[in-house]
């Protein structure tokens, strides 16, 4: 395979629709620390982009390999379907990748930023690789993924010097262990073929969804004091919890795959919106005293900091 064929099968592996949580998790942890966004800010956080996805993903692939060859949910926008001939690139691509993200973090000569890039790192593998493969432990399978959004939000807070250890920040990163859980129902018959003991495995399709029910639940309940600041925010959540209700009443694959994909529409519609009218067109359209992130997010750090 040439290096154009390489290239497109990397940024599929990388699965495009995830390496923006990761990125905003970062730029988020940086407005709580106060740090201002400078040019190594960018750097780390573009790092946690397409190359972090890569190393979540491709280990995700490369001892998934065999599983995922019959199902046709891998593929395009859900990842690519690796042969034994991908696994030596995908191999070095991943410690390419890895070697960065340490190597930027030394350059701070801050240990707890050092620490936490090796633990960053370190999760991706004990998720997918034996002896360890929590991927095949039901229920801590999607409470390792709520690390997808406190995790980069830490490292990103320790160039301060010090860690916040919010316990709101651990309760709102339980939404990515609650789209983990639909994950797992989407994937059921051919994890249980496979012989993956994921969550809806394990448990069967329902546990996993009245999961994800009661993540949204408790966001909605933690939303609750500050549901005026943002009813961007809480439409959001009360969405979720309505479409959550309707998967744990009718648990199938093809319902999970309809609520996962609904949630992403929500999410990349609202982020579209807010980059045309104040990226792309706000010269002309923008009234910057309506932006709703800049009121919405000063609010809510002196909500999770009380």
């Amino acid at each position: 395979m040439g290096f154009a064929g390489k290239f497109r099968k990397a940024i599929a592996i990388s699965r495009p629709i995830f390496w923006i949580g990761p990125m905003l998790a970062y730029r988020l942890g940086l407005f709580f620390a106060g740090i201002d966004r400078g040019p190594f800010e960018i750097v780390e956080m573009l790092l946690f982009t397409f190359p972090y996805a890569f190393i979540i993903y491709g280990l995700n692939d490369l001892f998934d390999m065999e599983c995922d060859t019959p199902n046709p949910r891998k593929g395009g926008m859900w990842g690519a379907k690796l042969t034994k001939k991908d696994a030596p690139w995908v191999k070095k691509l991943i410690l390419v990748f890895s070697a960065a993200i340490v190597l930027t973090a030394l350059l701070t000569l801050n240990p707890l930023h050092i620490f936490l890039a090796f633990l960053a790192l370190a999760v991706p593998y004990v998720y997918s690789a034996p002896p360890f493969r929590i991927k095949s432990r039901p229920m801590l399978d999607s409470l390792l993924s709520s690390a997808y959004g406190f995790g980069p939000f830490l490292f990103a807070y320790s160039l301060s010097g010090e860690l916040f250890l919010s316990p709101y920040l651990f309760l709102f990163s339980l939404s990515f262990s609650g789209l983990h859980a639909l994950a797992t129902i989407m994937d059921v018959e051919y994890d249980r073929k496979a012989g993956i003991n994921t969550f809806a495995v394990a448990l069967g399709p329902r546990a996993p969804a009245l999961f994800s029910l009661g993540v949204s639940i408790m966001g909605l309940i933690l939303i609750w004091p500050y549901f005026s600041h943002s009813y961007l925010v809480s439409f959001g959540i009360l969405l979720a919890v309505a479409l959550s209700t309707w998967l744990t009443l009718f648990p199938t694959p093809k319902n999970a795959r309809i609520e996962f994909n609904f949630i992403f529409a929500f999410v990349f519609f609202w982020i579209f919106y807010f980059f045309l009218k104040y990226v792309i067109l706000g010269a002309w359209f923008a009234d910057y005293s309506e932006m709703e992130f800049q009121t919405m997010l000063p609010e809510l750090m002196k909500y999770v900091k009380t």
